[in-house]
């Protein structure tokens, strides 16, 4: 489920300038929006994350405008995975998302049988599971990408 990352209390002359969010946990952050932009596939480090603490998480892109041409051909994809181990031999593939060439935040919500996934991944051995994003280029048009990305945990209802 995608929802708009903005924040519904702006004014709409707002909204379109504002990035609503909870203060980000630096320990959770996938990539930081202030990186160099990148011009090729590139897979960022993996982050510790204990999923046996949460029912559900939401992973929080935020992307700039993407120069040249961005079509169904030539366009950039995010991919959030998890595994166990650093080498990533069997993911779990929590998100794939192609970018639109429009800059925008997006919020996904991993739901709690992916949670569970990851707990079982993780009971395998005594550490947590390592997660990580993946932007990888599709064609040769799209421009630069800058992008950030990373995980807040859900609140309960």
């Amino acid at each position: 489920m995608v929802t708009e990352a903005a924040n519904p209390n702006l004014s709409p002359s707002d909204v379109a300038s504002r990035f609503y969010s909870p203060p980000l946990d630096k320990a959770l952050e996938l990539r930081d929006y202030a990186a160099t932009a990148i011009a090729a596939t590139t897979a960022g480090a993996a982050v510790s994350f204990y999923s046996a603490a949460t029912t559900a998480f939401e992973i929080v892109l935020r992307t700039a405008a993407i120069g040249g041409t961005v079509d169904g051909s030539n366009l950039w994809t995010i991919t959030v995975t998890a595994d166990n181990e650093s080498t990533f031999t069997s993911p779990i593939t929590l998100l794939t998302h192609a970018l639109p060439a429009t800059a925008g935040s997006r919020r996904f919500i991993v739901a709690s049988e992916e949670v569970q996934r990851l707990a079982v991944i993780a009971s395998m051995t005594t550490s947590p599971s390592l997660i990580r994003v993946t932007a990888t280029e599709t064609g040769t048009t799209a421009g630069d990408l800058t992008y950030g990305c990373w995980i807040e945990p859900v609140s309960p209802v």
